[in-house]
């Protein structure tokens, strides 16, 4: 097997350099929201509910933070909102089941 390879120029090490400090920070991120779950909850929830609930709505905070920048982004880039494809599916019943589309469903790895 041939592989063509050059060597790694100044671009490519920025490109590698900000890559890798862009993972380590979402990294970071992610650990302290991690840590300071169970005090995030217990700072801005009630007492009176679930341990479980205050940490679901913690999290839920954090990923709602995390669509407002994704939206803040996509918006700044110029682009739209996220685009949401619709889902199709298919019933497949003892009447249709031998139809050639369906068939593509159910056996996608035969010919």
């Amino acid at each position: 097997m041939s592989h063509n390879t050059r060597p790694l120029n100044r671009q490519d090490y920025k490109t590698l350099t900000l890559a890798a400090l862009g993972g380590a920070l979402e990294f970071y991120d992610f650990i302290i929201i991690v840590f300071f779950a169970a005090v995030v909850g217990a700072l801005f929830f009630p007492a009176d509910i679930p341990e479980w609930l205050r940490q679901v709505q913690t999290f839920g905070i954090f990923a709602a933070g995390y669509l407002a920048v994704g939206a803040a982004v996509r918006a700044a880039q110029g682009q739209g909102p996220f685009q949401i494809e619709p889902l199709e599916f298919v019933m497949v019943r003892q009447e249709n089941m031998y139809n050639p589309e369906n068939q593509k469903l159910l056996f996608p790895v035969t010919r």
